[in-house]
């Protein structure tokens, strides 16, 4: 179990949050379990959309200048914050489907912090963008796939813990939107 310094030492920062998610995601969710309400769910998977947004903007803007559209850059911002919430309820759904005990506030945390390795790490991958080659398109592809697992994995570790399921029920939470859509 997280002690109440190692909780105060969490808080100091939104980047020390997503070291933190990154490096020890058990700990991570065990103190975020004691976070009241999603308030600081909601600021951290703000912070860390608008850092991929801004940096992938500049980044695309940088390469290409005509890429850049203020009206798209707004619209993306008011579908992040649409997108987090409708994403959560929905998962929220199948979290109960498998007896999930932490509420939508638990479903919701898991999905926002879950979200770091995704909007950290892809808005560099813009980069490669001038260099659309066939290899380049599969080292894109593994990257943003690789992004993308450690998301669900860490979404499996926050369904885990912040809802208090086993590990096949924490898993079946995960997968069975997955396997529905296929």
């Amino acid at each position: 179990m997280v002690t109440s310094s190692e909780n105060e030492n969490y808080e100091l920062s939104i980047f020390g949050k997503m070291k933190k998610i990154l490096t020890s995601p058990t700990e991570s969710f065990q103190i975020i379990e004691s976070e009241e309400g999603i308030n600081k769910a909601t600021i951290y998977f703000l912070v860390l959309f608008s850092f991929q947004h801004i940096t992938s903007t500049i980044l695309s803007y940088l390469l290409d200048p005509n890429t850049f559209s203020t009206v798209s850059f707004i619209i993306s911002w008011i579908s992040a914050v649409i997108g987090i919430v409708l994403g959560a309820a929905i998962a929220h759904l199948f979290v109960l489907l498998v007896g999930g005990k932490g509420g939508f506030t638990g479903t919701f945390k898991a999905i926002a912090y879950s979200a770091t390795p995704l909007y950290l790490f892809s808005p560099f991958l813009v980069l490669a963008t001038p260099f659309f080659q066939s290899i380049i398109i599969l080292a894109i592809f593994g990257l943003l796939l690789l992004f993308a697992l450690w998301s669900t994995y860490l979404t499996f570790k926050g369904y885990k813990i912040l809802h208090k399921l086993t590990t096949g029920r924490a898993l079946l939470a995960v997968l069975l939107p997955v396997i529905i859509l296929i």
